[in-house]
């Protein structure tokens, strides 16, 4: 404003006003500035012609980010930037989800977890997640394996309701569901809700035969954990299974102090009631069960002898006689559990008792001629 016809030496004033989203910036005159005040003052001494120059005003704007689930994952990269930036949005899914994509109004922008953009707007963005979905195994088989059949096992998504069914064969009947050795279910059908893989056992039982029981005891209680037991038809072929906690090895398995095993997997025909222990011991390599474990089970006698000694034991073991020097001066040609043997010189010696390669026994024994 302020332009016009005016007289020569008449003092003129134009005022230049800016428009919403633009800053004045200064008058020029040919091209050249003669003022930058938005009201220019002067005396009119000859035709004059003013452009107000403006520019645009920069606007600011706002990216907001969120999470659906708000557990789903994490975002970054919103704020307020001016227009015309160069905006990156990042997401990064929870464990157990997955990305899906970045909507905005409901409307998907994205399927890149990095999303890029020139902002020219206030934004407002969404990260969608999807849970994952885990797979299970569940994995059936019958004991004995001519008891009967089983249905239901396969691979299914975390949370499924499952259900397994045994079906006994001719001459059997069903006895329970184990897993791991402890009994899970005594329902034919047992059902159950996924959360992790399965290995499920169908016991059956012989409908005209003698059963017994197998029962499995860890030594110490915390030195390991024992699977396998059960009550099982005459005649089972049945498998113990010993496995050492964190710090012990397994030793042997042993019934009544006598050694039957030193495999951690024995398996063997059950034929009476039988009671396992699991013997375990703290170390890294096996050694030799005390001697106060099988003590009561074998007499070696006449001790002191004039050279003659005889051995009775519930079980065949190897002799192995060592002098004062740790010298072999004896060994049994075979396991033996009842018998005799000399030795010809007075002294002390040491006389140990060996099954499956474990020392189960060791004892002083003297010569006195």
């Amino acid at each position: 404003s302020g332009g016009g016809t005016f007289a020569s030496g008449t003092n003129v004033t134009v005022t230049a006003t800016p428009a919403s989203g633009f800053t004045f910036s200064n008058w020029t005159e040919g091209g050249n500035v003669v003022s930058t005040n938005s009201s220019y003052a002067f005396t009119l001494s000859a035709n004059r012609s003013l452009v107000a120059n403006f520019t645009v005003t920069t606007s600011n704007y706002t990216v907001s980010t969120s999470s659906a689930p708000s557990n789903g994952g994490s975002t970054s990269g919103g704020g307020t930037f001016t227009s015309g930036t160069n905006v990156t949005v990042t997401t990064t899914p929870a464990s157990g989800f997955t990305f899906s994509n970045w909507t905005e109004g409901g409307n998907v922008v994205s399927t890149n977890a990095s999303y890029a953009f020139v902002l020219s707007a206030n934004r407002s963005l969404v990260a969608n997640f999807a849970a994952t979905t885990s797979n299970y195994t569940v994995s059936t088989s019958s004991a004995p394996s001519n008891g009967g059949s089983t249905s239901g096992g396969g691979t299914f998504a975390s949370g499924t309701n499952v259900t397994v069914t045994a079906t006994p064969a001719s001459g059997f009947t069903f006895s329970n569901w184990t897993e791991g050795g402890n009994v899970v279910s005594t329902n034919a059908s047992y059902a159950f809700t996924l959360s992790a893989n399965r290995s499920l056992v169908a016991n059956f039982i012989s409908s005209g035969a003698n059963t017994f029981e197998l029962t499995l005891i860890p030594k110490p209680s915390n030195g390991g954990t024992v699977s396998g037991a059960g009550t099982y038809p005459a005649g089972t072929q049945v498998t113990a299974s010993a496995t050492p906690a964190s710090g012990y090895v397994f030793q042997a398995w042993v019934i009544n102090g006598a050694v039957q095993s030193t495999n951690p997997v024995y398996s063997f025909q059950l034929n009476g009631n039988r009671k396992l222990k699991a013997r375990f011991t703290r170390g890294s390599s096996k050694q030799s069960i005390s001697s106060a474990n099988i003590g009561e089970e074998v007499r070696i006698y006449p001790n002191p002898s004039s050279g003659r000694f005889r051995i009775e034991s519930a079980e065949a073991y190897t002799l192995k006689v060592r002098n004062a020097l740790g010298q072999m001066v004896y060994e049994s040609p075979r396991p033996t559990s009842t018998g005799s043997f000399y030795l010809p010189q007075n002294g002390i010696y040491l006389l140990e008792l060996w099954r499956d390669n474990v020392r189960v026994l060791r004892q002083r024994i003297v010569v006195q001629q």
